[in-house]
Order: C-alpha cells, then sequence, then structure tokens
C-alpha cells in the first residue's frame, strides 16, 4: 500500500501539506511507493509505518473533524517506532487490529526496537 492512499482514504491530501516541514520532508520521497507495512483506522485518525531505504518510519493522522487547539496540525511524524507500536496495538475498544501487510518486515522491525532499546540500557 502507498502512503498516498492513506492520505487519501482519510481526505488528507489537500492538508497533508500543512504538517510541519520536517514530516513534509519525511514523507515526500515515499508517499507514491509501496512502503506501508503496518496501519490502523479509526475514528480518531490514522497511523502507519513505512519501511524506508535505510530503517523505518511512523506517521499519524488527525481525523480534520477533531480541533487540538494551536496550530492544529493533522499529519505529523512519530519519532519513536516503539510509540507507533503502542499506537498500532491500542484498544479503542472496537475491537479493530490493526492491518499489518508485511509480517517478515514488521518483526524485523520489531526487533530493531528491542535491540535499540537495550543499547539505551548499556
Amino acid at each position: 500500500m502507498k502512503p498516498i492512499t492513506l492520505l487519501k482514504q482519510k481526505e488528507l491530501t489537500k492538508g497533508w501539506r500543512t504538517c510541519q516541514a520536517n514530516t513534509d520532508y519525511s514523507i515526500s520521497p515515499y508517499l507514491y511507493e509501496d512502503c506501508v507495512i503496518a496501519y490502523r483506522n479509526g475514528i480518531y485518525g490514522f497511523v502507519f509505518i513505512i519501511k524506508t531505504t535505510r530503517s523505518f518510519m511512523a506517521f499519524y493522522g488527525v481525523n480534520n473533524n477533531f480541533y487540538l487547539g494551536g496550530i492544529g496540525y493533522s499529519f505529523r511524524r512519530i519519532y519513536r517506532l516503539k510509540k507507533a507500536i503502542e499506537l498500532l496495538n491500542l484498544d479503542c475498544g472496537n475491537g479493530k487490529r490493526p492491518t499489518i501487510l508485511n509480517q517478515e518486515l514488521y518483526d524485523k522491525m520489531q526487533t530493531k526496537i528491542m535491540f535499540d532499546e537495550l543499547k539505551k540500557e548499556d
């Protein structure tokens, strides 16, 4: 799946460019590539993880119907993959599970997160 597909589903094709500059810079090269390995749609928004040329990146989008105050960006990058996994597996009470499109890459990402956490403990 391509990231632009998720953005179109949530009607963010025009609004995604209003995100922070670093988020725009991060997602732009991968918008039309088939790189989404896992995602989750919900009433409040969505979260997805992509495989890049070097590593993994995660993004979330908030439904345009919710006002968060401040500048109110609707699409941002998640810099800590561990937090992205938590968001993917968050129980929202609707019983839906995340959609994993590439189990092998998803498992590699979880292993990478685990080893990164071990490095931090040293």
